[in-house]
């Protein structure tokens, strides 16, 4: 049985992540930097490997905690080890 988001619900959260992103950074060019920082963070949060994968159950909590988010100098540093196109 499938326990992820929804169609409409993945759309909610990509709305809210954008608005907080726009809303912490107006910077056009530092914005990229956010995003990856948040998805990534979100991933970590929820234990999955797409922000899609979270539980139907705990879309309030994923957007409680998107709201609330609050980027480190370390989550917005390139070098963080993270290598994004690695399938292993």
């Amino acid at each position: 049985m499938h326990n992820g988001l929804n169609k409409g619900e993945q759309r909610r959260i990509q709305k809210c992540i954008a608005s907080r992103v726009y809303d912490l950074c107006p910077n056009a060019k530092e914005q990229p930097k956010y995003f990856r920082a948040i998805y990534h963070s979100i991933k970590q949060r929820f234990s999955v490997s797409s922000y899609k994968e979270i539980h139907r159950n705990q879309i309030f909590a994923a957007i409680r905690y998107v709201e609330n988010w609050k980027p480190t100098a370390h989550s917005l540093s390139e070098n963080r080890g993270v290598k994004y196109a690695s399938n292993k």
